[in-house]
């Protein structure tokens, strides 16, 4: 899929989004990650935990609910996570979405993190500088001249406005980035290494996103509504004052934090030429630039407002209502939903009849024994089903759940109440209004400001058509958001209604359904008058919405299968959508809670809002249930041990046909699971219908989770699905919708760990000279014949049984400069799932094969590996990493534009294409092919010794007998290629080889059953043609 818009840029509108197709009501167009982000700092406090690096929330429900009842504060969190760690992940453990882990910072300043990665890509973009946890002792004294910089800028922006943290982040990041740039470039520099760093425009680069904005001083944001009004102008002067005075005052202070940080020589070097070229280049610690910053968050931020987890945990876990009873009656209470409200009259008493009056429940001896006395400091009594009862009546916003206009995102501003212009309180009223429900009055949602890359390059309208929505990546109303690593903070903008092509999408940055003469007082400080067409129908006296565009209901998805619709009828979908209000009083709490929730369900499934268009996801579905049915039938009839796989193939089919896609979800993803042990236990798929079904199950957790949004985990489930042989052309549709999204994800957040590494270009004549004196364990003696590039590429050389290699013949394939750069894999492609190969087949460990993400290979295994130049043949034996012989290039489609498939490869091309990326110091044992081979190094170098068919019998090929499932395909030698043991292998001394080191762009001819050995003498990536 293509971005469905474009950026454009006039000087009447701007820097603006247009749409380049038509969008239809309710589609998503696309989805982010914050460019930034901050939580407010008393969110924090109530309950609201989150990953400092991706605000994912963290510490799971009981945890958190110890929080929220005030029961623990914010500063014991982490020691009573620590204490309890056990008993906390062993509650989640059960779910795979239930990942509560808590990783602290490195230095305990308090900040935490949904995970080790999470925790050092923050280190990385800047916490390094902003740690309090480095802060020596002495320097943290209450009194505030005492106190060490750092925290004197902390107290500063906390007591002023806490958007100067949010500078500080944007500050940080870049020094810190730009530290370890030249620290790289130096230690390069060292080793005569010229082919890496010294990017004259890396400081520009790095602060090019956050400088795309328009960069109005705050002081002139804040004072925009005044300016005109002569009443106001000593005020409009004072204002200006301040702010100015403000961001000097936290320019210096932030700047003086940094000087003061501790640090080996090489830290404190490196930091000082970071600064003072940020400085020399861009003033960034200056009032202007703090000032142009804030401006640009003024005018271009979005508040973050997302549902807590705890909203869903506590009406669908019943032991989480029994073991943290009392702390929920005290939420309960803290939101004042028990007892009677003097303050309140009695028609505002009749419309929240959902409180539990205090004097209407009374101990009662009778009850049953799985009741709980909750009489504490709060004085109630209420039994575990009275509470149970109560929150089955709550009142609960699927729909309208994670709309947020731009504009209602002011942070902490107790110093200069002004600067956020008039009218923010209002907006504020209104934004909780449309967001709050009781949940969120018990539970608070994560709470703060961001600035987006995309999103926040959208121009206002009165009458928006496109909403951002968010969303922790995985429910359309929030209700399903969980815990943990994968469900970073992400923002949906998604139609408010049919978009056409070339049409301008816009969002609304203030209460669009206020009166004109007040959405214009609000959208001063922005510094425009609108013109929209809502605005000049109301400012010409005509309230009648005469331009709404209709939808055309016979183009949306209704009927979109004809008469062989999957989904089947469509009927009495209105009563299971029902909130259950009117059941029968004798229902018990639980089962009122459980028929609530799937009344929930069924709304959620049934939810249009940001779903995947039916006109996707019908081939998948319709090939599903086709395959489904036939696996279902063919597994049934046979004497097969796994019938539990047909009763869950069936229910899946049920649900997908229901369109259930809550139930889907849940049975899909246990199913895919049971077939994955399967596999683990057998060692091998038992037979093909097993590994048949277990694609079935992984489309179906694609549809289901793609459908709430969450597509990360679709992605990842079709992922899973191709690697085991799933043909990817039977749910394409399916897989560019998620696979487009995922991207967009992924895309919009920039790894700052793989931006410092980068494999060396190895084709540079000192790190050649390198190769050749360290990195072969002898010299080479028999080399393999070279073919003229021009022979080549003009089929003058004849393939026949004798291998040969061609210098340089891809040096202009794209990957030659793409691939060195580890962050185009971790910010285009970082979630991705791939089989990674770890350790050696020839060592006593063996190898293992393992799914991870590309993300997590880059980060854990190839960028360590980029820190050394040169792997001698005993090094990294043990902690080598490899994605072998995988065909990458058929699961990413998008990588075949780096490679140009040779047109060599016989008349029909290429039969399979596979790539070969992996740390330094892989081997590959000595083996033969059955096809023809060509073989391309792309980056990094490679040894490769060949011998040739004839050279077999001396080779000790294993036999099945041996006992390896490498054995039984009897193509692999038992001849160690390097550290040959002769006394056990006399025959290989005497056999005849040809070798080569391999740089890249070197293309290498490997004919069919031609033995051949290879080790990775650098971090290195190659593609190879089997023809």
């Amino acid at each position: 899929m293509k971005d469905r818009f474009v950026r454009k840029d006039d000087a009447f509108r701007g820097r603006h989004l247009c749409a380049t197709e038509h969008i239809a009501k309710d589609e998503v167009i696309f989805v982010e990650r914050p460019l930034l982000s901050l939580q407010s700092v008393a969110n924090s406090h109530q309950g609201a935990l989150c990953c400092r690096s991706c605000r994912a929330f963290v510490g799971g429900p009981d945890l958190c609910m110890l929080l929220a009842s005030g029961k623990l504060n914010r500063d014991g969190v982490w020691s009573y996570y620590n204490e309890n760690e056990s008993e906390i992940l062993g509650l989640g453990s059960a779910n795979e979405n239930l990942n509560y882990k808590m990783v602290p910072c490195r230095n305990n300043c308090g900040e935490l993190f949904c995970s080790k990665k999470c925790e050092n890509e923050c280190h990385l973009a800047g916490h390094d500088l902003l740690c309090t946890g480095l802060i020596p002792e002495g320097k943290n004294e209450t009194e505030c001249e005492e106190l060490h910089p750092l925290l004197q800028f902390k107290v500063h922006a906390v007591q002023s406005n806490e958007i100067f943290l949010l500078v500080a982040d944007l500050v940080a990041a870049v020094v810190s980035i730009r530290r370890r740039q030249i620290a790289r470039d130096l230690m390069l520099r060292e080793r005569n290494d010229d082919s890496t760093g010294n990017d004259k425009d890396a400081l520009e680069k790095l602060l090019a996103p956050y400088l795309d904005f328009t960069l109005v001083p705050w002081w002139e944001v804040a004072t925009a509504h005044m300016i005109n009004d002569p009443m106001k102008m000593t005020e409009c002067v004072h204002l200006n004052k301040t702010l100015r005075e403000l961001c000097d005052t936290s320019s210096k202070l932030l700047k003086e934090a940094f000087v003061c940080i501790d640090g080996d020589d090489e830290f404190k070097d490196t930091l000082k030429m970071a600064m003072d070229e940020c400085q020399e280049k861009y003033a960034i610690f200056s009032e202007n630039f703090f000032g142009k910053i804030i401006g640009s968050f003024e005018q271009n931020s979005l508040g973050i407002r997302a549902r807590s987890p705890l909203c869903r945990d506590i009406l669908e876990n019943a032991d989480l209502r029994k073991r943290r009873h009392e702390e929920l009656v005290t939420i309960i209470d803290l939101a004042g939903m028990i007892g009677d409200d003097d303050e309140n009259d009695e028609d505002e008493a009749e419309e929240n009849d959902h409180n539990v009056p205090a004097d209407t429940v009374e101990k009662d001896s009778s009850l049953d024994t799985t009741e709980i006395d909750s009489r504490g400091e709060n004085g109630y009594d209420y039994s575990v089903e009275d509470i149970a009862s109560f929150l089955a009546t709550l009142k609960i916003d699927e729909q309208g759940l994670g709309f947020k206009d731009k504009g209602s995102d002011a942070v902490n501003n107790e110093g200069v109440d002004e600067a956020e212009g008039e009218g923010d309180d209002d907006d504020h009223d209104d934004v909780d209004n449309v967001m709050g429900d009781d949940l969120d009055a018990m539970f608070v949602p994560l709470d703060g400001t961001c600035m987006y890359s995309i999103t926040c390059k959208q121009n206002h309208s009165c009458d928006a058509n496109v909403v951002p929505r968010y969303s922790y990546s995985c429910a359309g109303g929030g209700m399903m958001a969980r815990w943990g690593k994968d469900y970073p903070l992400v923002i949906q903008c998604v139609a408010k209604r049919d978009i056409a092509p070339g049409e301008e999408l816009c969002i609304s940055y203030i209460d669009a359904d206020a009166s004109y003469e007040n959405r214009q007082a609000l959208l001063l400080n922005y510094g425009f008058k609108c013109i929209c067409s809502k605005c000049f129908r109301e400012c010409n006296g005509n309230e009648d919405d005469q331009n709404v565009v209709k939808r055309d209901v016979s183009a949306s998805n209704e009927d979109i299968f004809g008469e062989d619709d999957p989904f089947g009828e469509d009927d009495d979908t209105d009563e299971s959508s029902g909130t259950g209000d009117d059941e029968s009083v004798e229902e018990n709490g639980d089962s009122m809670i459980m028929e609530r929730l799937q009344n929930l369900n069924s709304s959620l499934s049934q939810l249009t809002i940001g779903a995947i268009p039916m006109v996707i996801a019908a081939p998948s579905i319709a090939f599903i249930n086709q395959l489904g049915a036939q696996l279902s039938q063919n597994i049934a009839n046979t004497t097969h041990e796994n019938a539990e796989i047909v009763i869950m193939l069936k229910k899946t089919i049920d649900c997908m046909m229901c369109k259930d896609f809550c139930g889907l979800k849940a049975v899909s993803d246990v199913a895919e699971k049971a077939c994955i042990s399967l596999l683990h236990e057998h060692k091998m798929w038992p037979d093909a219908l097993m590994r048949e079904a277990h694609g079935c199950f992984c489309v179906m957790s694609a549809l289901s989770h793609g459908q709430h949004g969450n597509y990360i985990h679709a992605i990842q489930y079709l992922d899973k699905a191709s690697i085991f042989g799933l043909p990817r052309d039977r749910v394409e549709s399916l897989f560019q919708y998620l696979e487009y999204h995922a991207r967009r994800i992924t895309c919009s957040h920039t790894s700052s760990y793989s931006q410092m590494a980068i494999i060396p270009d190895y084709s540079d004549e000192n790190l050649r000279k390198l190769i050749f004196s360290k990195g072969l364990s002898k010299p080479i003696v028999n080399p393999v014949e070279e073919v003229d590039f021009e022979d080549f590429v003009e089929n003058k050389q004849i393939f026949g049984q004798q291998p040969f290699v061609v210098r340089n013949y891809a040096a202009k394939f794209p990957a030659i400069s793409k691939w060195r750069h580890l962050s185009y894999f971790a910010n285009n492609f970082g979630p991705r799932i791939v089989p990674i190969e770890h350790g050696l087949m020839s060592t006593k460990q063996g190898m293992k094969e393992e799914l991870l993400t590309i993300d997590d290979f880059i980060q854990f295994h190839m960028a360590p590996s980029t820190e050394h130049t040169i792997f001698a043949l005993d090094d990294a034996t043990g902690k080598v990493a490899y994605l072998a012989q995988h065909q990458l290039l058929d699961q990413i489609p998008e990588l075949r534009n780096d490679v140009i498939t040779p047109s060599q490869c016989g008349e029909g091309g290429p039969i399979q294409t596979n790539a070969w990326i992996g740390t330094g110091g892989t081997r590959t044992p000595l083996h033969f092919d059955t096809y023809s081979n060509l073989f391309i190094q792309l980056v990094g170098s490679k040894y490769v010794r060949l011998y040739n068919q004839s050279e077999r019998e001396k080779l000790y090929v294993l036999k099945g007998k041996d006992g390896s499932n490498y054995a039984l395909q009897g193509n692999m030698s038992a001849v160690d290629c390097e550290k040959e043991n002769f006394n056990l292998h006399p025959e290989a001394e005497n056999a005849e080889f040809v070798e080569v080191v391999l740089l890249p762009g070197d293309l290498l001819f490997i004919p069919e059953k031609v033995w051949h050995y290879v080790r990775g003498i650098t971090t290195s990536a190659s593609v190879n043609f089997w023809w």
